[in-house]
């Protein structure tokens, strides 16, 4: 038995590793350090996404060593150019977890999870509401109250912090 997804969110600070179903069920889900391969190196990457992958395979009781999906999903930070995407792509390949492989950056995750929902569309006229206030009522120069808020008025520069500077 193998799982119809594995799924990896690789980025700077933590690395979240998912196991699915084709129903949809999670089998397994395991998160730890950020596995961006331009910080750690791309050995440190693979030895992460190993570690992982491994805790959500137990977790869905699959051998971590042999295929646990039919399809990878890599979105991993870094993987910015092409030639990195390709590198990491045949890296994560020759591993063997699944049989198909996308690699692309940890940015388009959240894009592609959301594209069917209204999780990314924004509130229906707020942008339109937006615009006309900022239009026909522009914010008003406000004084400050408190020392070290911004000033209506500019400051008279001083000699002693702009010596270049005469008035």
């Amino acid at each position: 038995m193998t799982a119809a997804v594995l799924a990896v969110d690789g980025g700077n600070s933590k690395t979240d590793v998912a196991l699915i179903d084709s129903d949809g069920t999670l089998l397994g889900l395991s998160r730890g350090p950020g596995s961006c391969h331009q910080n750690i190196g791309v050995d440190a990457t693979m030895q992460v996404l190993s570690e992982l992958v491994a805790i959500a395979a137990a977790e869905a009781g699959l051998d971590p060593n042999g295929p646990v999906a039919r399809h990878g999903a890599f979105y991993l930070a870094g993987a910015d150019l092409p030639v990195e995407i390709a590198m990491l792509e045949k890296r994560l390949t020759d591993i063997g977890w699944a049989t198909d492989v996308v690699v692309d950056n940890d940015t388009f995750a959240l894009l592609r999870a959301g594209t069917e929902s209204r999780l990314l569309r924004p509130q229906r006229g707020s942008r339109r509401r937006n615009r006309r206030r900022r239009r026909d009522r522009p914010h008003p120069r406000r004084p400050c109250t408190l020392p070290g808020q911004w000033h209506a008025q500019p400051r008279a520069p001083t000699t002693a912090t702009h010596p270049a500077r005469h008035d």
